[in-house]
C-alpha cells in the first residue's frame, strides 16, 4: 500500500507545510476525462518520487541459463551467471502498488540469483504503459509450480538477501525504495513510458492555458482519498491532507513560479472540487475514475508534485 509517511513531494521540495502525513487531493477548472493522461499523470508522480528517493530473466519450468553458452574466446564477453528456479510475486493493489511490487521482484530476484517472472494480472497493469522486460508467468504453469510464499515486510532487511528456496512466491505490499535503490537506473528503465502514452500527455499539457498565457510550469496534485478515508487513521495512525493543506502547497509554488498551472487527479474529485481554490484560474481537473490517479503535471520539462 502506499506509504503515507512519504515526503509530500515536488522537484523543487517546499518546506514542511502542516504537520499532516500527506495523501492529497485537489479541485479544477475544467474536467479532461482523457483516460491516457490519467494514467500518464499517475505514473508519472510515481516515477518522480522513484527518482527522488532512490540512491545511487527468462521462462521455462527449470531455467538452466537465459542464453546458449558460448565457448569462450577472448573477443567475447563472459557469459551471464545461469539463473535456477522461479521467482514471482502477488500482483495487488492498483497501479502504484503494482509497480513497487515488480520493482520489489525484480531486485530481489537479482539479488538472489534466480529468474523472475511476473503473474498476467502485473502484465495487464503495467506493459500498456511502461515497457517492462520481466517475462509473464502464465496461469496454467503457475498451477503447476510447487510455491513457496515468503512474506515481505514493507522495508528491505538483511535476511532478504538470502531468500531460500527455487520457487519462491513474495507476498505483501513492498513498495520502499529500500529494495531497489541500488539499482536505480534499471528500475528507472523498466518504467520508461510508452512513446504514445508520452506524446499524448504532452499535447495535453500544451495546449493548457493560464489566464490566456502557456504556463511557465506544471504541477500535479495527486489527491487520494477513497479507502485512504477509513485506512489512514485507523491503520497507518495518520491523516489525510485537507483543504488547508492543499491551499498551502499550492500557495507556495504560486509565490515561486510566475503562472504556474495545477493539475488534479483524485478518487474523490466531488471533494477536489467543494475544497481546492480555483479562483486563481489556474487549477485544471485532469479527471476521475477507479484508479486514483495521481501526479504532477509536468509536460517532462519541469516536474512538481503534490
Amino acid at each position: 500500500m502506499y506509504n503515507p509517511r512519504a515526503s509530500l513531494p515536488s522537484a523543487n521540495r517546499f518546506p514542511a507545510l502542516p504537520p499532516q502525513t500527506a495523501m492529497l487531493s485537489t479541485q479544477t477548472f475544467f474536467f479532461f476525462p482523457t483516460a491516457p493522461f490519467i494514467l500518464f499523470v499517475f505514473t508519472a508522480s510515481t516515477i518522480f518520487h522513484l527518482h527522488q528517493r532512490l540512491e545511487k530473466m527468462q521462462p521455462t519450468w527449470e531455467l538452466e541459463a537465459l542464453e546458449p553458452a558460448t565457448m569462450e574466446t577472448p573477443s567475447r564477453p563472459q557469459p551471464r551467471p545461469q539463473l535456477k528456479g522461479m521467482w514471482t510475486i502477488n500482483a495487488i493493489g492498483r497501479l502504484g502498488n503494482q509497480m513497487g511490487e515488480y520493482a520489489t521482484l525484480y531486485a530481489l530476484a537479482k539479488m538472489n540469483g534466480r529468474a523472475a517472472f511476473i503473474p498476467p494480472q502485473m502484465h495487464s497493469t503495467l506493459a500498456p504503459i511502461f515497457r517492462i522486460t520481466l517475462p509473464v508467468l502464465h496461469d496454467a504453469t503457475a498451477r503447476s509450480v510447487p510455491w513457496q510464499n515468503y512474506h515481505l515486510n514493507d522495508w528491505m532487511e538483511e535476511q532478504y538477501r538470502h531468500i531460500p528456496g527455487e520457487y519462491v512466491r513474495l507476498t505483501g505490499y513492498p513498495c520502499s525504495w529500500t529494495f531497489y535503490h541500488h539499482l536505480r537506473a534499471e528500475i528507472l528503465q523498466e518504467f520508461t513510458l510508452h512513446a504514445h502514452v508520452r506524446e499524448e500527455a504532452q499535447n495535453f499539457l500544451r495546449g493548457l492555458r493560464v489566464n490566456g498565457s502557456r504556463p511557465s510550469t506544471y504541477v500535479g496534485v495527486h489527491v487520494r482519498r477513497g479507502d485512504y478515508v477509513r485506512v489512514m487513521p485507523t491503520m497507518w495512525k495518520g491523516v489525510l491532507a485537507d483543504r488547508g493543506y492543499l491551499q498551502q502547497a499550492l500557495d507556495w509554488f504560486r509565490a515561486r513560479h510566475h503562472s504556474p498551472l495545477f493539475v488534479i487527479t483524485s478518487d474523490d474529485m466531488a471533494w477536489c472540487r467543494r475544497n481546492i481554490n480555483s479562483s486563481h484560474r489556474d487549477v485544471v481537473f485532469a479527471g476521475s475514475g477507479q484508479r486514483p490517479a495521481g501526479l504532477a503535471g509536468q509536460g517532462l520539462r519541469a516536474p512538481h508534485a503534490v
